[in-house]
């Protein structure tokens, strides 16, 4: 049995008063308020000695007596085996410390170190499974293809990608600068 232990590194850096801040991230609803909040959030996961993400948030608001953190504009870079294997942005985000699982949403792009683009309105970041998915309408850009679809699920370097009821342009050369 495969023992996996998650460390997370929280590095708070208070900014003073005089930066704009971004717009407050709301709990969700039924939630209590955030109990405190951070300013320039820096955090790491590792698995074992393998670094799984790093991530960056403006603003982040601790939910749930710290299990919870509500993240504004989210900047995620993902790792496979010790290499970048990709970038996710959004407006906002959740990240469970607890199972380090994230929910990101409004404007998620992601871009593999390949190029690949995957744009989506949510997506939830499984960190058991390394995959992400979301039933929200999907769109990935690649240098020859733009495949449109449902239900996605894929990897992190979206080498691997699963859409439903998908729709895949293919791209003419003078076409490929969209």
């Amino acid at each position: 049995m495969r023992t996996c232990r998650w460390a997370l590194v929280l590095l708070f850096l208070m900014v003073g008063a005089c930066r704009e801040q971004p717009a407050p991230v709301k709990a969700p609803e039924g939630q209590k308020g955030p109990s405190q909040w951070m300013n320039e959030l820096v955090a790491t996961s590792y698995e074992g000695n393998t670094k799984i993400w790093d991530m960056k948030s403006p603003k982040a608001d601790v939910i749930d007596t710290q299990e919870n953190l509500l993240l504004s504009k989210p900047d995620i870079q993902f790792f496979k085996e010790g290499q970048l294997s990709s970038r996710m942005t959004a407006e906002k985000g959740r990240l469970d410390t607890a199972q380090q699982n994230m929910r990101v949403e409004d404007n998620v792009i992601v871009v593999s170190t390949d190029g690949a683009r995957l744009e989506t309105s949510w997506l939830i970041f499984d960190s058991r499974t390394q995959l992400i998915h979301s039933t929200a309408p999907a769109r990935i850009i690649r240098s020859d293809s733009i495949t449109r679809g449902n239900n996605l699920v894929a990897n992190m370097s979206l080498s691997s990608v699963t859409l439903t009821n998908e729709n895949v342009e293919i791209l003419k050369p003078s076409d490929r600068s969209r």
